[in-house]
């Protein structure tokens, strides 16, 4: 019997290393089924982000495209009729884009969607995350400089040229065909060529800096996804 008790001792003694091994390797699983569990919802997440940022990307090269050309229809405009009072004839091409403006608004329903949710913290480099939860922010300041020349162009500039040109000659132009076209030019015209050119500068310098800036971001996402892999 008292030989038989090293015996028994030994073998409780392996047996309890045996389960505390076993615990220790559930408890390594577990942690690891976690951990890819959070990358695999990460990488949902980063990609659902990414296809938002390209779809931003294409409206926002829209706009762009759409506002260096209303720019250029406004100065030269502007510049027809700086020096005239009474009467000019302008091309047609040119009053064409007065009756035009765009409204940039960015999709961001992925962003709102993660911060809401919470799953914001799935995000594991910090100036990633950081950058995502920063980019409401930084693109609504292009929404809101555009937001303020739409309604100046629907509150102030159209309400002026209605009241002073004849409408059906302005957007005569559904398709321009190079025509010159007489308008009477004052310096209210002038004022309103002026801050609708200035407005046109503003809008289309924040959208280029958006532009870069969801470069950036995007660029962030492609790493952390290609890390992810």
């Amino acid at each position: 019997m008292q030989a038989d008790r090293p015996i028994r001792l030994a073998r409780i003694a392996a047996e309890g290393v045996v389960i505390v091994m076993s615990i220790l390797l559930a408890l390594a699983g577990d942690a690891w089924f976690e951990q890819r569990q959070d990358v695999r919802l990460e990488t949902q997440e980063l990609e659902g982000i990414r296809a938002q940022l390209g779809e931003t990307r294409q409206l926002l090269l829209s706009s762009i495209a759409d506002d260096e050309a209303g720019l250029i229809a406004t100065t030269r405009l502007l510049q027809s009729v700086e020096e005239a009072e009474g009467t000019v004839s302008v091309l047609d091409s040119l009053l064409a884009w007065q009756g035009y403006t765009t409204m940039f608004v960015a999709p961001l329903s992925r962003f709102e969607a993660i911060a809401a949710s919470g799953r914001l913290v799935l995000i594991r480099d910090d100036d990633l995350r950081a950058a995502i939860a920063g980019w409401p922010v930084r693109v609504s300041n292009a929404t809101t400089l555009a937001t303020g020349r739409r309604d100046f162009w629907g509150e102030d500039f159209m309400p002026g040229l209605w009241a002073d040109q004849d409408l059906d000659d302005w957007l005569y132009t559904a398709t321009p065909s190079g025509a010159m076209i007489s308008i009477t030019v004052d310096n209210a015209l002038k004022n309103m060529l002026r801050q609708r050119r200035f407005l046109d500068r503003s809008v289309l310098y924040r959208e280029r800096i958006t532009l870069d800036q969801l470069d950036e971001l995007l660029q962030m996402v492609e790493r952390a996804l290609a890390e992810s892999v």
